[in-house]
């Protein structure tokens, strides 16, 4: 079996490769930085999105609809955000036009 090392009857398994593991299950984010709207892609459909500020606060919650994901970002104050899913955590930065 690849990717097994044996030391004195333990068995450790060792993943593939870190560049491996970095390249699955990435979603994207853009344009960051934005004005009106993101657009989120690469989630699976009906992922969670949590938007956040600086301080933790939630505010916003969203679920990938499709293969991209739209939000409007207009609302927003200008600043620094985070978006979290069950896969990865980004920041966006939010400017004024």
């Amino acid at each position: 079996m690849g990717n097994l090392l044996y030391l004195d009857n333990i068995r450790v398994s060792l993943p593939v490769g870190t560049a491996d593991i970095k390249s699955q299950n990435r979603f994207i984010v853009y344009p960051n930085p934005a004005t009106d709207q993101i657009t989120i892609s690469g989630l699976p459909f009906n992922a969670e999105i949590h938007i956040t500020d600086l301080t933790g606060k939630l505010l916003l919650t969203v679920k990938a609809s499709d293969k991209l994901t739209t939000i409007d970002f207009s609302k927003f104050p200008a600043g620094v955000f985070i978006l979290k899913s069950t896969l990865e955590v980004k920041k966006i930065v939010k400017i004024n036009d």
